[in-house]
């Protein structure tokens, strides 16, 4: 074994340790400090992946080994070397991580639900996040204590609703094909509970989240309007439709907020009747159980004939009962503990005939025709309410009928206050107002009665014909009057013939405009009936205060405000404009709803009036382009005839032998000027 004595004298080196090993090799005759910066920079730039400590010890033994100055740690060169050594190591990593997000683009595109999953097992998931029998059922109204809140919404906000079904409905938010496989699962395999028991009020799973809803009631409750009113319950009509199973509890009681049929039941009939459902099944809760009737042994109760008559309007059902309440599930109708209630506890149940259950699901089971007037009552509301302006007006033409309570009155005339108004088939029956006449056409629609709807509709569109050919007529004026001026010498050609001032001079075309103008927007007053004058003439501040912030009038305003001031003819000219645009499109929308109006009749009504000449086709249902100009169609216009001295304005004499044209005008050859010989009267 060679000693370390016998190593140096034999001049042999030491082999290097690991660190040394791992360090390149490098210039040994650098002599000065910028070699030591060369020789550290180079031994960190080039570790490799080498750890810092690593490269660190091994630039410093090399700087002893050659014999140079020593680089401290707080030397800027150091700080330099390892802010380089940093940055090269962190471009490393980048580079590393763009390199693996390059080789998992395709799989961060692709969704593994959709691409991955058959649609076999997808379905199945939809399945378990999605269906809950609870649905379907009185439980699912009910909060945590177990009972359902009150009938009329007592113990609502004390009570602390569950709205837990167990379903995760979320998942249809995430994209537009997820919910167009998941839709289908949550509203076709789910069976929807639907409570109407009182007059406006009804309860579903679906109303838990409604914002429609009104404090007082519970989470699963929603206050619906006359059916007479709008067809649908706002934006629960697009998922109704979807809905292929219901389950509805209905009540026959005659409570005092109760009608006939009930009101939550003619919703649901009408939003689900295009859309055909599959199965409905009908349960009535008997009368003691809701409310303590006058005398328990007389029951106060609808015919379940008139309850179930909205039913009718359904067809194609593939499942279709009619049955009573069971028993274990009357104590969950059960919401007024009463003791008078408790000491009778008598229960009366609708009388359900097995002929009239039978022939109801024979007809909803079958693919027979259907008549559905409330669509016909519909397209004539539409047409009613555009000859008005108001909106409360508007709001006001809506039908309150159906109420057992005092009824009510709308401008002197009075409701009848039953649903069933027989009187009106009586030799020498007439009509009042407008709101009168849409109360019984609204009530001929809910008895889906043809016949009497066609005689009221007529009524109602005879009172509304005149006032519609006056402002037919006074549109098409107005059309002939602009089209006449669309044109570069007219009032509403372009902007380069207009003066700088104001000028009534007889050249001026504002003033027909003007009287245009007024005599359209004159014809869309209505007609008032005796007592809508007087409700008009007893508060007459109130009446003309509707008017005044509507935008029309607002604007006559501002025109009769310029021209006052004698302001600029383009702003005059574009009030003008804009008046005239307010006025067709309401006049457009009349005609919009007036084709429309026979649009859900069934074949084979006969008519009193022919249908052509209802629709007027030869009108035009244009609005007025103002960025058209158009074009002159009349023949060019010859010199005008001026007033002759000699003749006080007759034509000049054809006889002139001067007059070599004939047209009664001298031509000066040397002047080249032409003028009237003015020599007596012209024979005509």
């Amino acid at each position: 074994m060679v000693s370390s004595k016998q190593r140096k004298n034999m001049n042999v080196a030491p082999l290097p340790d690991a660190t040394e090993a791992a360090t390149p090799r490098v210039n040994q005759h650098l002599p000065s400090q910028a070699g030591l910066e060369a020789s550290i920079a180079y031994n960190i730039e080039t570790a490799n992946g080498m750890e810092l400590q690593v490269a660190l010890s091994a630039a410093l033994r090399k700087q002893e080994q050659l014999g140079l100055n020593t680089v401290t740690i707080d030397s800027p060169q150091f700080e330099v070397a390892i802010l380089r050594s940093a940055l090269a190591e962190s471009q490393q990593r980048e580079q590393a991580l763009a390199a693996r997000l390059r080789d998992l683009e395709p799989f961060r595109k692709k969704c593994h639900l959709l691409k991955t999953i058959p649609i076999e097992v997808r379905r199945e998931i939809y399945k378990y996040l999605l269906i809950n029998p609870i649905l379907g059922s009185i439980k699912s109204l009910h909060n945590r204590e177990g009972s359902a809140p009150g009938l009329f919404g007592e113990g609502a906000a004390k009570s602390s609703y569950r709205k837990r079904y167990g379903l995760h409905p979320a998942l249809l938010r995430t994209c537009k094909a997820v919910y167009g496989e998941a839709a289908t699962i949550l509203y076709e395999s789910n069976t929807f509970f639907f409570q109407s028991l009182s007059n406006e009020n009804v309860l579903c799973p679906l109303f838990r989240n409604s914002p429609e809803m009104p404090l007082q009631y519970s989470f699963s409750r929603l206050r619906l309007p006359f059916p007479g009113q709008r067809l649908t319950a706002g934006h629960f009509e697009g998922v109704f439709k979807k809905i292929k199973h219901w389950k509805v509890t209905l009540s026959s009681h005659k409570g005092w907020e109760a009608s006939c049929p009930s009101h939550g039941l003619v919703y649901l009939c009408r939003m689900i009747c295009d859309s055909s459902p599959k199965s409905l099944h009908v349960e009535f809760v008997p009368c003691g159980s809701l409310t303590i009737p006058t005398f328990p042994d007389i029951p106060r109760q609808y015919k379940a004939s008139r309850m179930l008559q909205p039913l009718l309007w359904l067809r194609n059902l593939s499942e279709f009962t009619v049955t009573h309440l069971p028993d274990n599930e009357t104590s969950s109708y059960e919401w007024w503990y009463s003791p008078l209630l408790v000491r009778f506890r008598t229960f009366h149940k609708v009388d359900l005939p097995k002929d009239l259950v039978a022939k109801l699901k024979f007809i909803v089971q079958s693919n027979t025709p259907v008549v559905r007037v409330f669509k016909m009552y519909q397209r004539l509301l539409d047409y009613t309410r555009a000859f008005e302006r108001i909106e409360e007006a508007r709001r006001k033409m809506d039908p309150e009928y159906g109420l057992l309570s005092s009824p009510p009155s709308y401008l002197g005339s009075k409701v009848a206050p039953s649903v069933l108004f027989t009187h009106i088939d009586q030799p020498g029956f007439s009509l009042r107002s407008v709101k009168s006449q849409l109360e019984y056409a609204a009530t001929a629609s809910e008895e889906n009665n043809v016949e009497v709807f066609n005689r009221v509709r007529h009524i109602i569109l005879e009172v509304l014909e005149p006032q519609y050919q006056r402002i037919a007529a006074a549109a098409e004026s107005m059309s002939s009057f602009v089209k006449s001026e669309k044109r570069c010498s007219g009032l509403f050609g372009p902007v380069s013939r207009f003066a700088f001032f104001f000028d009534l001079s007889d050249k001026c075309l504002i003033p027909d405009g003007l009287v245009e103008i007024y005599r359209y927007a004159k014809t869309f007053e209505r007609d008032l009936s005796l007592e809508e004058q007087k409700h008009k003439l007893s508060d007459m501040k109130r009446w003309m205060a509707g008017f005044a912030k509507l935008p029309r009038e607002i604007l006559l305003h501002r025109l009769e405000l310029e021209m006052y001031q004698r302001s600029h003819e383009l702003i005059i000219t574009s009030l003008m404009k804009e008046i005239i645009d307010d006025m067709d499109s309401q006049y457009l929308q009349i005609r919009k709803f007036r084709m429309a109006v026979f649009d859900e009749d069934p074949p084979g009504l006969q008519y009193i009036f022919d249908k052509e000449l209802w629709f007027e086709r030869h009108r035009c249902d244009d609005a007025i382009n103002w960025t058209v100009e158009e074009p002159c169609l009349t023949p060019i216009e010859g010199p005008k005839i001026v007033q002759f001295e000699g003749s006080q304005g007759a034509l000049p004499n054809r006889d002139d032998p001067d007059d070599v044209e004939g047209v009664g005008y001298h031509i000066d050859m040397d002047n080249h000027d032409e003028q009237a010989t003015g020599q007596g009267d012209n024979e005509m």
